[in-house]
């Protein structure tokens, strides 16, 4: 069997002394298909750059039968035009291709060597069909194949996103390790990379998409709260076996508390009866053996039973190490008196003589929860600014009701330097209501130490929203809240929705969570 073997591994952040993994032994085999799964800053991609040699660990190593390659990665290279980025980055055609033309020009014995070399690792490495294989890839990916004649740059973020994962999986005998590849891809791209994933093996995705992770896996890596586990299956399968072991622990450490009750008592009584033993005996008689003895056998009792009551604790300690708590949080959202909070009438913008939205017609009444659905680029982020009124220069009439506040979660978070307290000092934001909000989120206190660059992804996210969150406001924006956001705090701002619907419109691509909480839908 290939593999990957992680033999206790331990990694600690140096410049915050934070430590990320302590002892971690684990064995992957090469042939699976692995969803990582875990809290934000649980240290899912330090987990794939160790595994990578990008970061190296503290102590324990990590031994590896195959290559391995990371996405997201550094393209750069000499050329623009997306064919030939390609085959550079699948493994060096291009610069190969050009190298043999050069010294097919010079005619001379040493370049022909060289030539005859190079053509030879060319073909051992399958340049002559490359070109045949990234054309059946892309038909897999449900991409034109003109693509590959155009400048990559000029390529949507959908499509570099694709392509560059194509090439990662066109490299022979190489592992694959995906960082959050489903990040901006549209609902539609993220089926269509799921069901390319499902037809591959030998790869890790981090993803907190649930429905992409059930397409895609078939092994769930979980960085859990004291440990790492693998098991086989989906992120269903491997969430109801979670859900299943959590209430068999429970129910344990209950039964051991009332057994531990009941012992206590016990040894209580027997303590009690054997110092009453004790005290009875007559201190003129010559004999009290028979008194001495059953005080002793009590006291001996006694102590078996605590003895047996700490095996209780002891097992009692080491249940439910890996139960995580989610809070249910509020959504404190001011009333208005009007019905009608905002109206687009016949909506157009655009620019550089390029349309984007054309004859936009939309109400937002108090209440509604609108989901705007639509592909990447059609203009779903634009809408959210001629909304919030962040782009003005359109055509058609925007008319908003007096005094409406509007609280807006961006894609890119609005703090992304300095300390979180510098930020609370110099915004009006509810900062008690506020620093609650990150307790629920699972975010630590030693935040408020750190700079806010320091973060991962998924925290800085987090701190956008209860920032919004802690905004007064009678509309609530949210674009793709759920950008870099684990698991369980996707159902914590789902059920929260549900729960206390707030007047929103979001922009998202989590079709699970979009269906549960859009009571409209708005599609571009």
């Amino acid at each position: 069997m290939s593999a990957i073997t992680l033999s206790k591994l331990s990694f600690t952040y140096g410049t915050y002394y934070k430590p990320v993994f302590k002892d971690v032994t684990a064995t992957i085999d090469t042939d699976w298909k692995l969803g990582l799964i875990g809290r934000n800053g649980r240290g899912k991609t330090t987990l794939l750059k160790l595994i990578h040699g990008s970061l190296s660990p503290d102590s324990g190593e990590i031994t590896k039968s195959v290559k391995t390659e990371i996405f997201p990665y550094d393209y750069n290279c000499a050329y623009t035009n997306t064919l030939d980025i390609l085959k550079e980055n699948i493994g060096g055609f291009r610069s190969m291709e050009s190298t043999m033309t050069t010294l097919l020009s010079s005619e001379d014995e040493k370049s022909m060597m060289e030539y005859a070399r190079i053509q030879a690792e060319y073909e051992a490495l399958g340049g002559y069909t490359v070109e045949t294989d990234i054309h059946k890839e892309i038909a897999m990916l449900g991409l034109d194949a003109s693509l590959l004649k155009r400048d990559f740059d000029t390529l949507s973020g959908g499509e570099q996103t694709k392509l560059l994962i194509l090439a990662l999986f066109l490299r022979p005998n190489h592992f694959i390790l995906l960082d959050e590849p489903t990040n901006h891809l549209d609902i539609e791209g993220k089926r269509i990379l799921a069901e390319y994933l499902a037809k591959k093996k030998g790869f890790i995705v981090i993803t907190h998409d649930r429905k992409f992770l059930d397409t895609t896996v078939n092994h769930i890596i979980a960085i859990n709260k004291s440990n790492i586990t693998i098991e086989k299956g989906n992120y269903t399968s491997w969430h109801h076996n979670k859900t299943l072991y959590e209430a068999f622990e429970l129910r344990t450490k209950t039964n051991l508390e009332k057994e531990t009750e009941k012992l206590e008592d016990s040894s209580k009584d027997k303590r009690h009866w054997s110092g009453k033993i004790e005290g009875a005996k007559n201190p003129y008689k010559t004999h009290n053996r028979g008194t001495g003895a059953r005080s002793a056998r009590l006291m001996k009792s006694a102590k078996m039973l605590e003895r047996r009551m700490e095996k209780h604790l002891e097992a009692k300690r080491r249940l439910l190490q890996n139960y995580e708590t989610v809070q249910d949080f509020d959504i404190d959202q001011d009333d208005v008196d009007a019905q009608n909070l905002i109206t687009l009438k016949n909506i157009s913008f655009g620019y550089d003589k390029k349309m984007i939205l054309s004859d936009i017609n939309m109400k937002i009444n108090k209440g509604d929860a609108i989901w705007l659905k639509g592909k990447n680029g059609s203009g779903k982020t634009t809408l959210i600014k001629i909304i919030t009124g962040e782009i003005q220069n359109f055509k058609g009439e925007r008319t908003v009701t007096d005094d409406l506040i509007l609280a807006e979660s961006k894609q890119l978070p609005i703090w992304q330097f300095g300390q979180i307290k510098e930020h609370l000092n110099e915004s009006d934001i509810d900062a008690d209501r506020f620093k609650e909000l990150l307790k629920r989120f699972d975010l630590p206190d030693e935040l408020y130490e750190r700079p806010i660059e320091s973060f991962s992804s998924g925290e800085q996210k987090k701190i956008d929203i209860a920032r919004a969150l802690s905004t007064k406001n009678h509309l609530l924006i949210l674009d793709e809240p759920l950008n870099y956001m684990d698991i369980q705090f996707r159902g914590q701002l789902e059920k929260a929705m549900i729960d206390y619907k707030p007047t929103v419109v979001f922009v998202e691509h989590d079709e699970w969570f979009g269906e549960a909480v859009g009571s409209k839908v708005f599609e571009i």
